[in-house]
C-alpha cells in the first residue's frame, strides 16, 4: 500500500511540490519517501525548500534518506545560507577535528555566523580546537561568552571546564578547583514519562531547559501546534507526538549524560589540581604570582582578534591574564 502511495505522489508533481514545502515531521511517511526518491525531480526552489528544512532531521538521523537524496540535500543546502548551512559547517568541522586537521576545523568552526542557532556549539567546539593549537588566551576569550546567562547550562559547563584545563596547566591550582567545584558537586537530572511530557510541552524548568531547548524537540513542539490548528493535517498528531515524546526524551537522556560527564571531568581536574599542588609542596617550590604572555605592540584602534565581533587591546590583555602561568619553572 505505501509503495503504491508512494508512486502516486510522485506521478503528482503538485502533491509532490506540496509536500516538499511541508515542514518536516508534518509530511507523512509515504510523501517523504517519495520527495526522497525524487528530490532531485523538483523545481530548483522546491527543492531547495526541501532540502533546508530537513537538513536538521537528516544529519541528525531522525530522517533516513538514500544516498543519491543525501547528496541532493547537501549540495543545495551548501548553495543556501542560513542555520542549515552551519548545520553543514559543524559536521565538516568536526570530520577535520577528528583527523585532527586543527587549523582547518577551526577555519569551519568560525565560520558560523553569530546569528545561528549552532554558534553556542560551534563556540565551545572551536574553544577547545584553539587549545590545542596552543592558543589558550582566545580559548579562554571563548569562554567568556559561554558563560553568558543566555546560553545553556551545558555551554557553561564547557566554559568552566575549558577554563579550569587551562589553569590547572599554569599551575593556578586553586583557582581551577574553584571554577569547576560546583560541577563536581553537582547533581545528574533523571528521566522520566512526565519530564519528557513537559519537555515536549517546552517547559522553562531549569533542570529540563537543556533539553526543551533541543533543536529537533523544538521542531516537533511547533508541527504539533500547526498540525493542531490546521484540520488536513490532524490525521497526523498522534504519530507526531510520539515521535516528539521519543525525542524528549532522547534529549533527556543526552543532558543527564553531558551532566554526568561534566561531573566526572570536573572530578577528574579536581583531582589533577591537589595532585599538582600536593607534589610542588614535597618538592618545597610554591607557585609564583601569574605571569601574563607579553602584549603584541598594536595601534590605538587595530584589532587584534576578531571572533564574532571586535576584541580591543584591552580585552585581549585580560585574556593573556586569564592564561598567565604561575608555574615554579618556565614551561
Amino acid at each position: 500500500m505505501t509503495v503504491v502511495l508512494v508512486v502516486a505522489l510522485a506521478a503528482a508533481p503538485d502533491a509532490l511540490a506540496t509536500a516538499a514545502r511541508l515542514p518536516w515531521p508534518l509530511a507523512a511517511p509515504e510523501a517523504e519517501a517519495a520527495l526522497a526518491e525524487h528530490a532531485a525531480d523538483l523545481s530548483a526552489a522546491d527543492r531547495r525548500a526541501w532540502a533546508v528544512d530537513r537538513a536538521l532531521p537528516a544529519l541528525a538521523g531522525e530522517l533516513p534518506l538514500p544516498a543519491d537524496a543525501m547528496r541532493t540535500l547537501l549540495h543545495e543546502v551548501r548553495a543556501a545560507a542560513g542555520s542549515a548551512h552551519g548545520l553543514v559547517a559543524l559536521q565538516h568541522a568536526r570530520g577535520l577535528y577528528g583527523r585532527r586537521e586543527l587549523a582547518g576545523a577551526e577555519a569551519q568552526y568560525r565560520g558560523i555566523a553569530g546569528d545561528s542557532a549552532l554558534w553556542p556549539q560551534s563556540l565551545r567546539e572551536r574553544a577547545w580546537t584553539l587549545l590545542l593549537l596552543g592558543r589558550a588566551d582566545e580559548a579562554m576569550g571563548a569562554t567568556v561568552s559561554l558563560r553568558a546567562p543566555w546560553f545553556q547550562s551545558d555551554d557553561h559547563a564547557e566554559a568552566r571546564l575549558l577554563a579550569a584545563t587551562v589553569l590547572v596547566r599554569r599551575c593556578r591550582w586553586a583557582e581551577a578547583r574553584e571554577t569547576i567545584d560546583a560541577l563536581a558537586s553537582q547533581e545528574v537530572p533523571s528521566v522520566h514519562d512526565d519530564a519528557a511530557a513537559a519537555v515536549l510541552a517546552g517547559t522553562r524548568e531549569p533542570a529540563l531547559a537543556a533539553a526543551a531547548a533541543s533543536p529537533l524537540v523544538a521542531r516537533v513542539r511547533s508541527a504539533l501546534a500547526t498540525a493542531a490548528a490546521d484540520p488536513s493535517l490532524s490525521p497526523r498528531v498522534a504519530a507526531i507526538r510520539q515521535l516528539g515524546m521519543r525525542l524528549a526524551a532522547g534529549a533527556l537522556r543526552a543532558a543527564a549524560d553531558d551532566a554526568r560527564e561534566a561531573k566526572e571531568r570536573a572530578l577528574r581536574l579536581r583531582y589533577d589540581a591537589l595532585r599538582g599542588e600536593r607534589a610542588a609542596a614535597e618538592a618545597g617550590r610554591a607557585a609564583k604570582p601569574p605571569r601574563p604572555a607579553p602584549l603584541v605592540p598594536l595601534g590605538d584602534d587595530e584589532v587584534a582578534w576578531r571572533f564574532d565581533g571586535t576584541w580591543w587591546r584591552d580585552e585581549l590583555g585580560s585574556y593573556r591574564y586569564e592564561t598567565a602561568d604561575a608555574c615554579p619553572e618556565a614551561r
